[in-house]
């Protein structure tokens, strides 16, 4: 499959996410914010890195423009500062940590000392799992009902899909990818809900 279809594909996976005002600025800020000046408002500089890294292999560079490309970890870094709820900060810290201990358990050596391949093994890790599991996991995720037992994967998981999810949406809201990979619209027509895919062809974007 081709990295452009592939991406039209992963875009569908987007609708549980609300494109709200704040998200749209927060976009705006990482693209005019200063390269040279490194400040990360709520993530460390040691998270910043494993931030970067998934989103990296999550939407990586190729013919096209990857999420580094489009400043993705400082979107997710702004995100959690300014629009995620303290429930969801805690969370976010709490599967950090649990991301932490099982990378260094893993590869006996510190998450800063990391490489591409070795973020490559925790994604799989995590994500290569039987179908069966994935339903499982996901609906731990939606029930919130954490208990001793299943704690560590509720929090584990909230970890993860936050960066895949806001990953995506940082990417396909870009002004970037809005013009060199989606279908670039300066002036939308009027929206039908009931087009089949095959008739609409690559997701637009204005």
């Amino acid at each position: 499959m081709k990295r452009r279809e592939s991406l039209k594909i992963l875009t569908f996976g987007l609708g549980s996410i609300i494109a709200t005002p704040m998200l749209m600025q927060l976009l705006s800020s990482c693209k005019t914010e200063n390269d040279t000046k490194l400040v990360y408002p709520f993530l460390t500089e040691e998270g910043f890195f494993v931030v970067s890294n998934l989103a990296d292999l999550i939407l990586p560079a190729s013919k096209t423009i990857g999420a580094l490309d489009v400043k993705v970890p400082q979107f997710i870094d702004l995100v959690l500062k300014k629009v995620a709820t303290k429930e969801e900060q805690e969370k976010f810290n709490k599967g950090a940590v649990l991301f932490k201990k099982s990378f260094k358990e893993t590869f006996a050596k510190e998450i800063y000392e990391g490489t591409k391949s070795d973020f490559l093994k925790m994604l799989n890790k995590y994500f290569k799992i039987p179908s069966e599991k994935q339903t499982q996991i996901f609906k731990l995720l939606e029930s919130k009902q954490v208990s001793t037992e299943n704690k560590d994967t509720y929090f584990m998981y909230s970890y993860l899909m936050f960066i895949r999810q806001y990953t995506l949406f940082g990417y396909y809201t870009s002004e970037e990818v809005g013009k060199e990979i989606l279908t670039y619209n300066t002036t939308p027509g009027f929206y039908n809900g009931c087009v089949p895919v095959e008739e609409a062809g690559n997701i637009q974007s204005a």
